[in-house]
């Protein structure tokens, strides 16, 4: 029982890492990208174009971290009901006590 306790410690902290590391870099990616965009979308020629650009990469960016996050926490989940499932039907030792 101590091995799924442990078991349970590495999986919260796998997934608080994916979760806050993915948030971070998305932020990071984004402010770095709005940079860009903001100095292009300065040449009057390029506005229309590079908005709609900016757009359809921003769009990107967000459903990519937060597809990320989605599947952490899917696995997440799925790990914590196996590791009930197993917590269930291992027998109990006197160390676990």
């Amino acid at each position: 029982m101590r091995d799924l306790a442990r078991l349970r410690g590495l999986l919260s902290l796998l997934a608080d890492a994916v979760e806050h590391g993915s948030r971070a870099v998305e932020e990071v990616h984004s402010s770095s990208s709005a940079r860009a965009f903001g100095v292009i979308e300065l040449v009057p020629s390029t506005r229309e174009h590079v908005r709609a650009v900016r757009a359809v990469h921003d769009a990107g960016v967000a459903l990519t971290y937060g597809g990320v996050r989605l599947v952490t926490r899917v696995v997440r989940a799925s790990f914590t009901v196996g590791l009930d499932v197993a917590e269930a039907v291992a027998p109990t030792s006197r160390d676990d006590r």
